[in-house]
């Protein structure tokens, strides 16, 4: 694959390089479609540009906005971000062309009382614009509002007909109309609900029971209480334990006591009822305690001799997993392989984890093939991402071809790689030798004639290209989700991401596609962004390092989706999350004035200081993406840990480099790597390198 510019980086679909702080309808954006075997060239003008995309025979007249509409919607955004409601409508009422007028209004709609709008404006705008995005925020307000200021029975009974309701402020209201209507079987379902699953500050608790009390019985004061629990609210676990028979508060409080390791947690256990012992929620608390204590053999005898129950997957799985891989670790084979296989699930993460885990561990631990094969093909049946699919595959294919059932190993690699973007679809490639550049399509696909006419009949396209004109990043990302929710065919997602990145919004253009993944559509440009400027800069500042660029690209996907803003809780910041820290160490050595501001500000900072500490890395790991990518992610000093505990993946076999990566004690650092190492072969083919077939094998060893 040919790189996308030769000589000077310049964006494919204009002559020049310029910046996009002009109005698009300045800018030819050039695209070609093929519509019944015949290329069109289509030139898309100002708010025409995607429709240009997305026309198939026509080219589209100007339609952008006037100069004085662009300066009065200016005006009247940053009226708005300073919450001067009034005047940014006026603003906006006073333009000719109103499509970005709604925007504002939306913007209003969303804003709580006193300074949002009334409950039957908020009421008519849902009528206008029932597919626009975030609306479940807008009726949340009418619900409360409903709650506080009561309409009459007959009208809050329409209103949330039409609308049905979806908070417990908005079932109150509703069983609280059909109540003074007199409609009283109405109300026990919508009641109990809110009572079971609701979340209120803890004054609303009476007002619930002195109004509903008749419609509340002893297993839905019950099952609040449970929920409580599961969900780490304690204090309002221990508000319902009066409500409760002795025995389920006895046990209530037996389960806080454990999960929160404050009281006499013995004197607790005996106190709850023989029939009680084997509650769910209990044996829970009780495999958790005993696991964090240490005591993981107790733990798992608990875990072993006690279903799970429904629900909760999440909960149960973080338990089961980490003991499983305590029992990998000190080397309890078959335990750690009964606690994968008894998973108790048959869908969800749960699911997923336990068959590959007990599969992993039956072929590579316990030297079991036949039985590893059946735990990946139950796996591939039962999932549906592209990345759980091809990793399902790649391990079928290993697990035939342990068992020398060599076709049988190659129709897996092969179904692995019909997901060429992920991590096990480019390694199967390698163990089938066939080159990635077969199996990614060069370009993205176009929309068909159907997702044509649906794009072009759709609101928003103008609003989003509007948007785009102005600048207004805030709002976009919500409407551009909301176009790819309501257009998921694959050539109008690509015309949606290709939208993204040609307005220069890289991150939503990331974003988008990735969404796209989900549903088996491998956006390359879009996916894969190279920002004029930013590629530049990041592909000079890489190899003055001595680093593989596609690398540093990998690295930026992954940590930010090129959102040159992008702030985490621990602090880290811009294109390649880089704490202050990190990033004052990299200033020094490379000999420029450090400022945390420009972190964000100026992105060429960020990634020159950001490829130099992951050059540093990768020199520290002699060349190893896998160790330097786990640093960057986890810390400089925990793969030196994960070696002396599992070995150094330099010195290993591409088979037992992969077992290295997947034995990386924390699931997010597992993922970081395999994320980051795929990103960083499709950015080599972005960049035009040729790549051998075995190049995904042999960049797990080190990189070129």
């Amino acid at each position: 694959m040919s790189p996308p510019w030769k000589g000077e980086l310049v964006d494919k679909t204009s002559d020049r390089e310029r910046p996009f702080s002009r109005s698009l309808s300045s800018d030819l954006c050039v695209f070609l479609f093929e519509n019944e075997g015949v290329a069109v060239r289509l030139v898309g003008l100002g708010f025409a540009g995607l429709s240009a995309l997305v026309m198939t025979v026509t080219s589209v007249e100007a339609a952008g906005l006037s100069a004085a509409d662009s300066a009065l919607y200016a005006a009247a955004f940053r009226a708005a971000d300073l919450g001067r409601w009034d005047e940014a409508r006026a603003l906006a009422d006073s333009t000719t062309d109103h499509t970005l007028r709604d925007v504002i209004v939306w913007r209003h709609m969303r804003v709580a009382p006193p300074e949002g709008p009334s409950l039957d404006a908020r009421l008519i705008f849902l009528e206008r614009h029932p597919d626009w995005p975030l609306t479940g925020s807008i009726r949340r307000l009418i619900e409360d509002g409903l709650l506080v200021t009561p309409r009459s029975p007959a009208e809050t009974i329409s209103i949330l007909t039409r609308y049905p309701p979806i908070s417990p402020s908005g079932k109150r209201a509703l069983a609280r109309a059909y109540l003074a209507q007199g409609d009283g079987a109405k109300v026990p379902p919508l009641i109990r609900d809110v009572w079971v699953n609701g979340t209120f500050a803890a004054t609303d608790e009476p007002e619930i029971l002195q109004a509903f009390a008749a419609y509340l019985r002893p297993e839905d004061h019950w099952r609040r209480a449970d929920r409580l629990v599961w969900d780490g609210e304690y204090d309002a676990a221990r508000r319902m334990i009066p409500r409760l028979d002795k025995g389920q508060g006895a046990l209530i409080q037996a389960r806080v006591i454990l999960a929160t390791g404050k009281g006499n947690a013995e004197k607790a256990l005996a106190a709850v009822p023989a029939t009680l012992r084997t509650d769910p929620g209990l044996i829970f608390e009780r495999v958790r305690w005993r696991r964090q204590a240490g005591l993981d053999a107790e733990a798992i005898e608990l875990l072993l001799s006690h279903r799970s129950g429904e629900g909760h997957d999440e909960e149960w799985w973080n338990e089961r997993g980490i003991l499983i891989r305590d029992m990998l670790d000190q080397g309890h084979i078959s335990t750690a392989y009964k606690l994968a296989a008894g998973h108790e699930r048959d869908k969800g993460t749960a699911f997923a984890e336990g068959e590959w885990l007990a599969g992993w561990i039956a072929l590579r631990f316990l030297e079991d093939p036949k039985t590893a094969l059946s735990h990946f093909e139950k796996l591939y049946e039962g999932v549906t991402s592209p990345i759980s699919l091809s990793r399902a595959a790649y391990w079928a294919g290993r697990a035939a071809e342990a068992l020398r059932q060599t076709e049988r190993a190659h129709a897996w690699y092969h179904k692995a790689t019909g997901n060429p973007g992920t991590f096990y679809g480019q390694l199967a490639a390698s163990r089938l030798k066939v080159s990635l550049s077969e199996l990614v399509p060069a370009e993205d696909p176009l929309p068909s004639p159907e997702e044509t006419r649906a794009l072009n009949s759709d609101r928003m396209m103008r609003v989003v290209s509007q948007m785009i004109e102005l600048g207004r990043t805030e709002e976009l990302l919500s409407f551009l989700f909301a176009m790819t929710g309501n257009h998921p065919g694959p050539g109008a997602r690509a015309a949606i991401a290709k939208l993204a990145l040609r307005a220069g919004q890289t991150e939503m253009a990331v974003r988008t596609a990735r969404r796209a993944a989900q549903d088996a559509t491998l956006l390359l440009e879009a996916g894969y962004p190279l920002p004029p400027r930013l590629a530049e800069a990041v592909i000079q500042q890489a190899r003055t390092q001595g680093l593989l660029p596609a690398a540093a690209f990998g690295i930026i996907r992954q940590e930010s989706n090129f959102d040159a803003d992008a702030r985490s809780r621990a602090g880290a910041l811009g294109l390649m999350q880089l704490l202050p820290s990190t990033a004052r160490a990299m200033a020094q050595r490379e000999g420029v004035i450090f400022d945390d501001a420009s972190l964000t500000r100026d992105p060429t900072f960020n990634t020159r200081l950001g490829t130099r500490y992951l050059a540093d890395l990768v020199t520290r790991f002699d060349g190893s993406l896998v160790l330097a990518a786990a640093a960057y992610n986890a810390g400089p000093s925990r793969p030196l840990q994960w070696m002396n505990s599992n070995g150094d993946p330099r010195l290993m076999k591409t088979e037992e480099i992969v077992d290295w990566i997947e034995r990386i004690p924390f699931k997010e650092t597992r993922n970081y790597v395999q994320r980051v190492f795929e990103g960083t072969v499709m950015y080599r083919m972005r960049l035009g390198d040729v790549l051998p077939a075995t190049a995904p094998e042999g960049m797990l060893r080190r990189l070129p």
